[in-house]
């Protein structure tokens, strides 16, 4: 019987995806009692070989031809057999007992949703370049997330598969943010979510610019939307670089400078440069999208 449903979307990232499912294959939790549904979200691509896995899971491949890896999931959730989904993307490896320490929390009927810990590992964890130091800084902290924004990416996210009808499947036509968007709407319907320690993926750091200037693009045309029609929008729009200036530079630098010890000055220094050009890049790729470009995957 399938208790546990694990969704993972993928585009163009097969190897890391073997990596994933090697993982999953090695879960302390039943391999009888969870299916792993991937969801390939580039349907003129698929050249993964998924026989080593068929003795080891319970695999289900699916084709989404809609753009988005929330789509991809709304895909995925539509064939889910399992009372619990979980989510983790192709680039994430879970630990042995991911899902064994996962679904025990939803032992207590409280417990509504429940968003893992995501732990980043590095190329040379003594070394880290100047991006991985930024990731160190400012990614993927699902304790934050919870606290502070009541929300969990769907990295390491698990929740009673129920709740997709009462809420609402994942909002297909974003392109990013829509995990913090769907758990927004599920706190309105009076969901509890839960940070968990013991519930662990772990993550390759980016390690360069370019990788970090990749992801900025792609979080900028997935969310933004522009409106001309009223005044307000129009205040809006001019006001939105000095807006994002102050919030993703000033606030975060203020923050590595005087409250993260954990650095050293030169590691903060570094922190400070990737701050000041990703700005440059959030910048930049506005006016793209303002004059017409089409928004990045």
């Amino acid at each position: 019987m399938i208790l546990v449903s694990i969704i993972i979307p993928i585009y163009k990232d097969w190897d890391r995806l073997f990596v994933c499912l090697e993982a999953l294959s090695r879960q302390t939790f039943s391999k009888e009692a969870f299916e792993v549904i991937v969801v390939n979200n580039e349907p003129t691509e698929s050249v993964f070989d998924s026989s080593p896995f068929q003795s080891k899971l319970n695999l289900v491949f699916l084709h989404e031809d809609f753009p988005g890896s929330y789509a991809a999931r709304n895909k995925g959730l539509k064939i889910a057999k399992g009372d619990i989904v979980g989510f983790t993307d192709s680039d994430c490896i879970p630990h042995d007992k991911w899902i064994e320490n996962a679904v025990a929390y939803f032992n207590d009927d409280s417990n509504d949703r429940v968003a893992g810990k995501v732990k980043l590992f590095f190329e040379n964890s003594k070394r880290k370049s100047a991006a991985e130091l930024y990731e160190s800084a400012f990614s993927f902290n699902q304790r934050r997330n919870v606290n502070k924004y009541g929300a969990s990416i769907t990295a390491n996210f698990f929740t009673r598969r129920q709740f997709f009808d009462d809420v609402g499947f994942f909002d297909n036509r974003r392109k990013s943010g829509e995990d913090f968007g769907w758990n927004r709407r599920a706190n309105n319907e009076g969901l509890s979510l839960i940070y968990a320690d013991d519930v662990v993926v772990e993550h390759p750091a980016r390690a360069n610019l370019a990788g970090l200037a990749d992801k900025k693009r792609r979080v900028l045309g997935g969310k933004k939307t522009f409106n001309f029609r009223s005044p307000k929008g129009v205040l809006k729009e001019l006001f939105y670089i000095p807006f994002i200036f102050f919030k993703t530079f000033i606030l975060p630098a203020a923050a590595v400078l005087f409250k993260k010890n954990e650095f050293t000055f030169i590691e903060k220094t570094k922190i400070v440069y990737v701050l000041f050009f990703l700005q440059i890049v959030v910048n930049i790729e506005y006016f793209r999208l303002l004059f017409g470009g089409v928004p990045r995957r």
